[in-house]
């Protein structure tokens, strides 16, 4: 059974289409690439699908859950995470407590947990090399480490499937590799991924399957390869 799927979704915003008629199927555990030009509507896309614009028709599905006429909040309740471009991290609080926050809001919370929810927290900010600044404000880190403090609030809240938007943007070369190697073992561990990126190479190292958006239509897909030599892409950048 797909983990994440997505049935003709459609979004408008003042009276204008910016998705339209979105299919796709991601398998448990995959990890798939979104790519395409600027305004081609890849960030709303993501948007819909966690619940932060309404849709205007079609409906995605997490496992058996419908997720379409659900709250962001309680879509991530439901096992759906987010890592925005723009950081959406806490970065007036510590490290420890924008972990502590997420997980207190997930459904992973159990009372009298308190204990073993620290572990945790401390075992997933050690994975990502942050062990030892967890008493440090979020807003002291480099833009890749919050990507991955992200990545790794996004799983210990519980996230069955992560949408990650352009995770490599603005970051340095060797932060880069490490949000690869983050990413690899967040799937290797069981989790889908779903992410946006301009980097070729980056999501071709990543990905099993990419799929391609232009004027908010996906128009195609394939493997890194078959997409790669697609004629139909040089078009959509270049105009060729």
């Amino acid at each position: 059974m797909s983990t994440l799927s997505c049935k003709n979704l459609s979004v408008t915003l003042s009276n204008r289409p910016i998705v339209r008629d979105v299919s796709f199927d991601i398998a448990s555990g995959d990890c798939i690439g979104l790519i395409g030009p600027n305004g081609s509507g890849k960030t709303t896309l993501f948007n819909a699908l966690s619940g932060f614009v309404p849709s205007t028709g079609g409906s995605v599905r997490l496992n058996t859950t419908e997720l379409s006429k659900m709250p962001a909040h309680k879509r991530s309740r439901a096992g759906l995470g987010r890592v925005f471009q723009a950081s959406g991290v806490f970065r007036e609080l510590t490290i420890l407590e924008n972990m502590q926050v997420a997980f207190e809001n997930s459904a992973l919370c159990v009372s009298g947990s308190k204990t073993s929810a620290r572990a945790k927290i401390m075992e997933s900010l050690a994975e990502v090399g942050l062990a030892g600044r967890e008493r440090e404000l979020a807003g002291s880190l480099s833009g890749g480490q919050l990507r991955l403090l992200e990545i790794v609030r996004a799983c210990i809240a519980g996230a069955k499937v992560i949408l990650l938007d352009e995770p490599t943007a603005g970051v340095s070369p060797k932060m880069r590799g490490e949000l690869q190697t983050i990413i690899k073992r967040t799937q290797a561990n069981g989790t889908t991924i779903f992410v946006i990126e301009h980097d070729m190479n980056f999501i071709s190292e990543l990905c099993s399957r990419v799929l391609v958006m232009h004027e908010g239509e996906l128009i195609i897909q394939g493997t890194p390869s078959e997409v790669r030599s697609n004629a139909q892409l040089a078009q959509i950048y270049f105009g060729g």
